[in-house]
C-alpha cells in the first residue's frame, strides 16, 4: 500500500514540480509563459472531452469494416465461453514458482496506477521539456485507460458473472451483483494493460517497441486467468476493449492535430530513467 501511494504521489507531485519550473524561469512581471501553461491544460481537458464523446458515439458511426471487426469480437467472445472452463483448468495446473513470480510483475501493469504514472509522467515530461507530442502521448495514456476502463466497469456491474474462485460455473451471471465475487466479465486489468500497450505501439511506431508491449500485456492477461480472478473470456473482451481504445485515441482527428511526429525510443527511455532515478531517491 505505501508502494502505491508513493507513485500516486509521484503522479500528483511531478506536474506540480513542472509548473513550479515554469514559474521559476519567468522574469518578474512576465504572464506570457504562465498564461501559456494554462491554456495548454485547458485545451487538452477540451480535447480529452471530444475524445471521450468521439469514442463512445463512435458505434454510430461504423462502416462495413468496422461493424465486421466488432461482430467478430463478439463472436468470438462467445466462442471462448465454451473454452472457459477447459482452460482454466489446464491454466490451473501450470502453477509453479517462477510463474508466479511473472504472474506477479505482470499484474503490476493492470493496475489502475499504472496509466497514472505512465500518462502522467509522459505528459509532465512534455510540459516541462516543451515536448508535445510526448505531452499528448501521455494523455493519449490517460485518456485510453479511462475510456476503456469506464465501459468495462459499467459491464461488470450489469453482467455481474461469477468470478473462477466463487464456482458458481462459467455460465453464471448475477445481473447488477456487484461485490467482488461477480465483477468478472470483463477484465479490467486487460483492458488497461492493452489501453496503453495499444497507444504507445502507435505513437512509438516501432517494431520491437510494439512486439515488447503486446507481450506484456498479454501475460497481464494471462495473469489474470492464472491467478484464477478471471474467464479467458473475460480476458480477451477486456483486451480487445483496451486495444481498440487505445487504437481510437492515437488515431482520432482531435489528438494528432498538433503533434505530427513520432515519440522516438530515445524519448521513453529517457523519461523512464528520470522516473526511475525519483524512485530510486525516495526510497
Amino acid at each position: 500500500m505505501k508502494k502505491i501511494n508513493f507513485l500516486l504521489l509521484l503522479f500528483f507531485i511531478i506536474p506540480v514540480s513542472a509548473y513550479i519550473f515554469s514559474q521559476s524561469s519567468l522574469p518578474a512581471g512576465n504572464t506570457e509563459l504562465h498564461n501559456g501553461f494554462f491554456q495548454i491544460i485547458g485545451n487538452d481537458l477540451k480535447d480529452f472531452y471530444k475524445d471521450g464523446i468521439n469514442l463512445y458515439t463512435s458505434p454510430f458511426h461504423y462502416n462495413t469494416k468496422d461493424a465486421i471487426l466488432a461482430g467478430g469480437v463478439i463472436v468470438t467472445t462467445a466462442g471462448f465461453l465454451a473454452l472457459d472452463e477447459p482452460l482454466k483448468k489446464f491454466i490451473q495446473k501450470q502453477k509453479s514458482e517462477f510463474n508466479t513470480n511473472i504472474s506477479k510483475v505482470a499484474k503490476q501493469y493492470g493496475e489502475f496506477y499504472m496509466p497514472l504514472i505512465i500518462g502522467g509522467s509522459l505528459y509532465s515530461y512534455g510540459m516541462i521539456f516543451d515536448n508535445e507530442h510526448t505531452r499528448v502521448t501521455g494523455r493519449m495514456v490517460l485518456e485510453a485507460a479511462a475510456f476503456s476502463g469506464l465501459l468495462v466497469t459499467l459491464m461488470k456491474m450489469t453482467t455481474g458473472r461469477s468470478r473462477p474462485y466463487t464456482d458458481e460455473g462459467t455460465y453464471k451471471f448475477n445481473w447488477f451483483k456487484t461485490d467482488e465475487g461477480h465483477l468478472s466479465f470483463p477484465s479490467g486489468h486487460s483492458a488497461v494493460a492493452f489501453s496503453i500497450s495499444s497507444v504507445l505501439a502507435n505513437r512509438i511506431n516501432n517494431t520491437y517497441a510494439s512486439i515488447g508491449l503486446y507481450i506484456l500485456s498479454s501475460l497481464t492477461a494471462l495473469s489474470r486467468v492464472y491467478d484464477n480472478q478471471h474467464w479467458i473470456s473475460d480476458v480477451f473482451l477486456g483486451s480487445a476493449i483496451g486495444f481498440f481504445t487505445g487504437k481510437f485515441i492515437s488515431k482520432s482527428s482531435v489528438t494528432v492535430k498538433n503533434s505530427d511526429s513520432k515519440i522516438t525510443t530515445l524519448d521513453v527511455t529517457r523519461e523512464l530513467n528520470f522516473r526511475y532515478n525519483l524512485f530510486t531517491i525516495n526510497f
